[in-house]
């Protein structure tokens, strides 16, 4: 499946999780692998759990006719991918913060502007 075919199911389903036992109800499911277990042994359970579909890469765990299932060459990669085509895609500011303590000045900068809740764009 194409990025961008598989961007528009997350359009249509903007939540993503890689947890079958954490599946907001019509959520993406992305059957991660590590090294001690494969995420497409639990796309059944993710389904069961509230997902809306389930991107795969083994076809062995697909039922026959079942469109839920969302067939890839590499689960990862795909999210990867899909993750990068969402940024292309935003066109709006972005705030980094660098310090990693509470007490710094950006820290209660950033603090501040959540607070107040507003919405401005600085150059």
């Amino acid at each position: 499946m194409e990025i961008q075919s598989l961007y528009s199911l997350y359009l249509e389903h903007p939540v993503i999780t890689t947890d079958s036992r954490d599946c907001p109800q019509g959520s993406l499911f992305f059957a991660l692998k590590g090294d001690n277990f494969d995420g497409n042994q639990f796309a059944a359970k993710a389904l069961e759990q509230g997902c809306a579909k389930v991107i795969v890469d083994n076809p062995d765990v697909i039922p026959s006719n079942d469109q839920r299932y969302v067939l890839v060459d590499n689960v990862l990669k795909s999210l990867q991918d899909m993750a990068h085509w969402h940024r292309t895609q935003f066109h709006g500011p972005i705030i980094q913060r660098e310090d990693y303590y509470q007490g710094t000045p950006p820290s209660r900068f950033v603090k501040k502007i959540q607070r107040t809740g507003h919405r401005r764009q600085f150059q």
